[in-house]
């Protein structure tokens, strides 16, 4: 038998001071069992990121044919498609025909070698496309965050990041490639 994603509830407080946004959500986290714990937190972390009501998690891991985040406009098209990791280059092409606004956010330490450099002039050629990065230090500090039933405050002020709960708090900054 298959094992099942492991649900997390996120209580999630978003003091966003970029686009004057401050809003609590409640948050069903689906962590598929290929997933790491850091990875699942930075897909929370993307949704403090760019959070509005009808941000939602998508498929990812599960499906290349869905983002790990997306926001749909009122008429059914695509505002916002963020990926994480290291998306195939066909991939994000097609993600920014299909979405007004795509955005992947990369992690670990090679990715600037292995992944964004060789396709950076190609990349940096897709108008709509943002690009972040989170370190490795970074994205595996975000682990200490995950419990079964978590209540986080995420203030962001500009590349700065702040994330907070009852025993802990943490900071650090993005990167942004593009």
């Amino acid at each position: 038998m298959a094992i099942g994603a492991t649900i997390y509830k996120a209580k999630v407080n978003v003091c966003d001071l970029r686009r004057h946004y401050y809003v609590e959500h409640a948050l069903t986290i689906a962590c598929h069992p290929s997933e790491t714990e850091q990875r699942m937190m930075l897909r929370l972390l993307s949704f403090a990121l760019y959070a509005d009501d009808n941000l939602v998690f998508g498929k990812g891991v599960s499906s290349a044919d869905e983002p790990d985040l997306w926001l749909h406009n009122a008429n059914g098209t695509i505002n916002t498609w963020i990926d994480l990791g290291q998306p195939d280059i066909k991939q994000v092409k097609r993600a920014c025909s299909r979405s007004e606004k795509t955005i992947v956010f990369s992690y670990g330490d090679s990715v600037v070698e292995n992944w964004w450099r060789p396709n950076q002039q190609l990349l940096n050629g897709l108008g709509n496309l943002q690009v972040l990065h989170i370190n490795t230090d970074n994205y595996n500090q975000l682990k200490r965050f995950a419990t079964k039933n978590m209540s986080i405050t995420f203030n962001i002020d500009e590349d700065d990041v702040y994330l907070n709960n009852v025993n802990d708090t943490f900071n650090f900054q993005l990167t942004q490639l593009k």
